[in-house]
C-alpha cells in the first residue's frame, strides 16, 4: 500500500495461509472499481471487479494467478482446466464486456505442447480468445495472458510488452468501451435588450 502512487487505489487480495502469490488491482481514481468476488480454487487464485468510469460503460475484469506446479502446489493442469471451465461457465453470462488477465503459467506459445493445445481448445469451446502473442517471461514463454469473449470488441490495440520489473514483463494493452451518450437538453431563452444612457 505504501508504494501506491498518488491518484491511484490498490485493491489487494493476498494469498491465505501462505506467503507470496495473491492478486491485486492498481486502479486510477477516475475509475470506480467494485470488487465482486475474490478467493482461490484448488489450482488458482482470482479477483473479480466491475470497472466503471464517468465516460464509459462497465466492464468486468477477472485477474487470475495460477502458481506453477511444485511440491507445495502439486495440482495438475487437468484440475485447473476443470476448475477454470466451471468458473468461466458462470462468468460468460455476465452482461458487461469481459476481460480475463493474469499469470496462467501455461506455455501458450508452444503450439505443439499438449497442455497448450488443451488450453486453447478450452478457450475456443466457451467462445474466448487469447490476445498476447509475445514472450512475457525471461525464459521466453508467453505466460501472462489477456483473454476476452469473441463477441466483445473491447481490445483497442494489440497487447505489447514493456519492461521487466521482475522475471515477468509488463504487458500493455488499450481497452475501448462504448462511450455513453451525453444527454440532450432543450434550452429556451429570450433575447434581452440593454440601452445605455448618454
Amino acid at each position: 500500500m505504501e508504494l501506491c502512487p498518488d491518484g491511484y487505489k490498490l485493491f489487494n487480495h493476498p494469498r491465505e495461509h501462505r506467503g507470496g502469490g495473491g492478486t491485486a488491482l492498481l486502479c486510477r481514481n477516475s475509475f470506480r472499481a467494485n470488487k465482486v468476488d475474490a478467493g482461490s480454487k484448488t489450482s488458482y487464485e482470482f479477483s473479480e471487479f466491475v470497472i466503471n468510469s464517468s465516460s464509459a460503460d462497465n466492464f468486468r475484469l477477472v485477474i487470475i494467478y495460477r502458481p506453477p506446479y511444485s511440491s507445495e502446489h502439486n495440482f495438475s493442469l487437468s484440475i485447473f482446466f476443470t476448475e477454470f471451465f466451471n468458473h468461466m461457465e458462470l462468468l460468460l453470462i455476465c452482461k458487461e464486456p469481459l476481460v480475463i488477465c493474469g499469470d496462467f503459467n501455461i506455455h501458450v506459445n508452444c503450439k505443439e505442447d499438449g497442455d497448450s493445445k488443451s488450453f486453447h481448445e478450452l478457450l475456443e469451446s466457451v467462445g474466448l480468445r487469447q490476445h498476447v502473442q509475445q514472450a512475457t517471461h525471461l525464459n521466453g514463454h508467453t505466460l501472462d495472458l489477456i483473454i476476452t469473449r469473441y463477441s466483445d470488441s473491447i481490445i483497442a490495440s494489440k497487447p505489447n510488452i514493456d519492461h521487466f520489473p521482475s522475471d515477468h514483463v509488463c504487458v500493455n494493452c488499450s481497452y475501448q468501451t462504448p462511450r455513453t451518450r451525453a444527454p440532450i437538453r432543450k434550452i429556451t431563452y429570450r433575447k434581452l435588450m440593454f440601452s445605455k444612457a448618454i
